[in-house]
């Protein structure tokens, strides 16, 4: 069998193509001639902004500030 991908010779036991990764074959029982299998697309994960907590702000300055009264 030739991956459908790449071309690459794979073995019919092979799951996956050991070039590209390209799916071979799935288990189970065989589909229809003439049917493609279904791949599954998810959507993209919604993207969320990352607001630094105000906690860590007001550390961070007052580290700034005490770093700075030390060197004076």
């Amino acid at each position: 069998m030739n991956c459908p991908e790449c071309g690459t010779l794979a073995s019919d036991e092979d799951l996956f193509c050991g070039r590209c990764g390209a799916i071979l074959s799935v288990p189970g029982p065989e589909a229809p001639i003439g049917v493609s299998p279904v791949s599954v697309v998810y959507p993209p994960a919604p993207s969320v902004p990352v607001v630094p907590d105000s906690r860590a702000r007001v550390a961070f300055i007052l580290g700034i500030i005490s770093a700075g009264s030390v060197l004076i």
